[in-house]
């Protein structure tokens, strides 16, 4: 079995959970099947390297694919004429991003919805939303992390003693998701004046990151712009908070549940699909105020998510990707 993962060039990679995903998936499943990756720009498709991918495309047996550009649409198209099948791993819904990120970002997203013969969604959320709109034939998997090796990365910042220590994580760049970060904000100030020992860390970066900053002058709360070490502060916070007006199904959340921590979430998108642990709340800075002072005087620190970490894990993962593309080379279609 060959499998080739269409990726952006490096130039365009995030530090987004999609970049992170296809990261782990390509680890992992290196390990177990022949898997290939071809980096491509809109550059590119002018050069003689899209020949290589046209060629890398003719040698495999299905083209995976998960994010867009022009380059990536261009050899998708390929693979579609000489009937090559296309796996579509869908992370976002593109219809109401386009609000946030514009008109592009839609149309390279729906075209590559509509070359692709399967979509793959990591929450039967995201699958519903958009299986209304363009039928295909349709799986959920799960996202996976490496909980050792996230572990293992881990260290502790420094803190001062005492202090009790909350951390966010949001994606700057659009804007109906970090939107909801000011509910976060408004609810801090109001706790953080009950009680001064705390503070709000507030990780990711983003055009719209200056914008949200300006809404609060609390010394408090500390923007730590896109964090190559946020494993580290996942190990250090006491409570790890998702407030987001538009999310799918956050590896951060699965990331926080490596550390054992308690978790306030948005009741948004796939959330509410990944534990009954975590915390649920609406984006109303009076219910993000009383969970947050809930968990300020709990007495137990730690919350164990050992089945859900099973679930999750980057093993299952590639567990169920290797039998989907085993069925998907044999015309086979189970129910996952």
């Amino acid at each position: 079995m060959r499998v080739l993962l269409l990726n952006k060039t490096k130039d365009e990679e995030k530090l987004g959970g999609p970049y992170r995903w296809a990261r782990e998936l390509k680890k992992i499943l290196s390990e177990k099947i022949i898997l290939e990756e071809f980096s491509t720009n809109w550059k590119q498709i002018f050069t003689k390297k899209i020949f290589r991918g046209f060629q890398k495309i003719k040698n495999c047996g299905i083209v995976h694919v998960y994010v867009s550009n022009l380059g990536i649409l261009l050899l998708t198209l390929y693979a579609k004429l000489i009937r090559k099948k296309i796996l579509y791993t869908c992370h976002g819904d593109f219809f109401r991003e386009a609000k946030s990120r514009g008109i592009k970002l839609f149309i390279k997203y729906y075209l590559l919805a509509l070359l692709a013969d399967y979509f793959v969604f990591p929450s039967h959320f995201l699958r519903k939303r958009i299986t209304t709109r363009i039928k295909k034939r349709s799986y959920v998997i799960y996202n996976g992390i490496d909980a050792k090796r996230i572990k293992k990365k881990a260290k502790k910042i420094r803190r001062k003693k005492g202090e009790y220590l909350f951390l966010a994580i949001t994606n700057f760049d659009y804007k109906e998701k970090c939107d909801a970060i000011v509910y976060l904000i408004r609810a801090f100030e109001k706790l953080n004046q009950k009680y001064p020992n705390t503070r709000l860390y507030i990780a990711g970066g983003g055009e719209h990151l200056e914008r949200i900053k300006s809404r609060t002058r609390c010394k408090n709360i500390i923007f730590l712009g896109p964090t190559q070490n946020i494993y580290d502060y996942l190990n250090s916070c006491d409570c790890y908070l998702h407030i987001s007006g538009l999310d799918n199904l956050p590896l951060a959340i699965l990331e926080a549940m490596v550390f054992s921590k308690p978790i306030i979430a948005s009741k948004v998108g796939g959330i509410p699909e990944i534990s009954k642990k975590i915390i649920l709340v609406n984006n109303n800075v009076q219910e993000i105020l009383e969970k947050m002072e809930r968990i300020y005087h709990q007495k137990k620190k730690k919350v164990e998510y050992t089945k859900e970490l099973e679930k999750f894990s980057s093993e299952n993962m590639a567990e169920k990707f290797i039998k989907l593309y085993n069925e998907i080379l044999h015309d086979k279609y189970t129910k996952f």
